[in-house]
């Protein structure tokens, strides 16, 4: 065999071993650029992943401070409305002796204080859904004084009112001709009743002229024809003798008072309860 015969099969030969060779180091390297794929693949989706956590947390967080935020709000108009409920009781309650005289203008004035004390009460509910525990306290409170109020105004108009009425029928019994003087005789009976109450409880006869003058004031109601005066405005004019009109300025000053120490009570842990939630 001559020297090209010999390079040809050697030529040969390398090819057929090349071969091999070069399909290993193919596998080889796809296998490598599967693994790197496989691994930026992983890579990829644990950032996407992360990405995605990332902006659910922030959308949650931003949700859950539009939350707070909304609530604070609600509740601060909540005891925004319940304080103004109490302010508009007190303010109805003082119109209740603007006009004693005019029947008209003081059922008006009772029908708003009614109106103002239904307000109240709904909306000292409406605080004890909302409020926490100590803040709902705080507004019974206020709740408690502020009718305290409206009550005692209450009773000392209709004194006055009872008052007015029968001072009213006394001048239309002067001005008239003689004759009976049932209003001016009731009148006289109740300001002695009143004088007998004022002398001291020590006086030895003192229960003795007490019934005695309380007899010459039922006296004084039976001359008037029936209906005139209901048990409601007779109890109402023996109480003016009782001294009742200086007891219930009494209690109306004690519940004024009260209730502006209530006031400061309930704005104080509202504040402190609308500063917690405003804090992160």
């Amino acid at each position: 065999m001559d020297l090209e015969g010999v390079g040809a099969i050697a030529a040969a030969g390398v090819t057929a071993v090349g071969i091999p060779a070069a399909l290993l180091v193919g596998r080889w390297q796809m296998r490598a650029a599967l693994r790197t794929a496989d691994e930026t693949g992983r890579a990829g989706i644990a950032q996407a992943e992360a990405t995605y956590r990332a902006a659910l947390d922030a959308v949650r967080a931003e949700a859950s401070a539009a939350h707070v935020q909304w609530r604070r709000s609600v509740q601060r108009e909540t005891y925004a409305s319940f304080l103004l409920a109490s302010h508009q009781v007190t303010e109805a309650a003082k119109r209740l002796d603007e006009d004693r005289v005019d029947s008209e203008v003081a059922a008006a004035h009772k029908a708003d204080l009614a109106i103002a004390e239904a307000a109240v009460r709904a909306a000292f509910l409406v605080v004890t859904l909302e409020a926490p525990g100590t803040v709902a306290d705080a507004a019974q409170r206020v709740l408690t004084h502020t009718l305290a109020i409206a009550d005692a105004q209450k009773r000392q108009a209709a004194m006055g009112r009872a008052w007015v009425t029968l001072d009213r029928m006394c001048d239309a019994e002067r001005n008239s001709p003689a004759g009976s003087r049932p209003a001016i005789d009731l009148m006289e009976a109740l300001t002695l009743l009143g004088s007998v109450l004022m002398t001291n409880p020590q006086r030895a006869d003192r229960r003795s002229l007490e019934e005695q003058a309380a007899a010459a004031v039922d006296e004084a109601f039976n001359a008037f024809p029936p209906g005139t005066f209901d048990l409601g405005d007779q109890t109402l004019l023996r109480d003016v003798q009782h001294q009742e009109p200086a007891r219930a300025r009494s209690a109306y000053q004690e519940a004024s008072e009260a209730l502006l120490a209530a006031h400061a009570e309930f704005v104080n842990v509202a504040r402190a309860e609308l500063d917690a939630l405003g804090r992160p």
